[in-house]
């Protein structure tokens, strides 16, 4: 499905009503080009399912975990991972997909070998966002 947003609250509902459908063990890939949006989107998610605390990219820190209400959220930032190989050294392997959490990696595309149960991707469409989810 593909919808448009024109601001990061509508980009934020977008992604509070597909987070309605997820369930523990649940893997959301995210990708789209630098400040498109994604960690918004996530913010989005995170809300959704409960989280109460402030959602920050983990760009530097490549993964946090969140606890929410009804699912935990595992919030992966791939961008500095090469591989398969540099996730699993960085023990990031043992949290995707785990029960009672949803996981979303940003970045998914430097880890091909993640399979994800859905594709999210964030596109800038003249001053909108074109968000498509498989």
């Amino acid at each position: 499905m593909k919808y448009f947003s024109d601001s990061p609250e509508r980009t934020r509902e977008i992604a509070r009503k597909f987070a309605e459908s997820l369930k523990g063990g649940d893997i959301v890939a995210l990708g789209g080009d630098l400040g498109a949006g994604k960690t918004v989107f996530v913010k989005g998610v995170a809300a959704a399912l409960g989280v109460k605390a402030e959602i920050v990219s983990p760009t530097f820190t490549i993964f946090n975990r969140y606890d929410g209400g009804t699912l935990g959220l595992n919030h992966f930032d791939l961008y500095r991972l090469k591989g398969y190989a540099e996730a699993e050294a960085a023990g990031l392997a043992e949290f995707i997909g785990t029960a009672g959490t949803v996981t979303v990696i940003e970045w998914a595309e430097n880890v091909p070998e993640i399979t994800a149960d859905y594709s999210v991707m964030l596109r800038g469409v003249g001053s909108e966002r074109e968000i498509e989810i498989v």
